[in-house]
């Protein structure tokens, strides 16, 4: 009976949260791809781990169009395609 309290008591404490967004770049041009975004001064070649595409694959279509990722995406220009 103890034991199974405990388990009980275990899994209610695991952490529920979502894995943190990738920072490969593929993946980020993906996002891109979808949003229907061009981005002068990103580099959709190779599998590069970044912030800046870190940045891109945590937010929505309309925030990268807002700017979200200016500050961790320097020198790179997203636009409507």
């Amino acid at each position: 009976m103890r034991l199974l309290l405990l388990v009980i008591l275990l899994v209610g404490c695991s952490d529920d949260s979502p894995p943190p967004p990738s920072p490969n770049q593929k993946v980020a041009c993906d996002t891109l791809n979808f949003c229907q975004i061009s981005s002068k001064g990103f580099s959709c070649d190779g599998d590069r781990l970044s912030v800046c595409a870190q940045c891109i694959n945590a937010n929505n279509c309309s925030a990268l169009l807002g700017g979200v990722c200016a500050r961790d995406c320097p020198g790179v220009e997203l636009k409507p395609k």
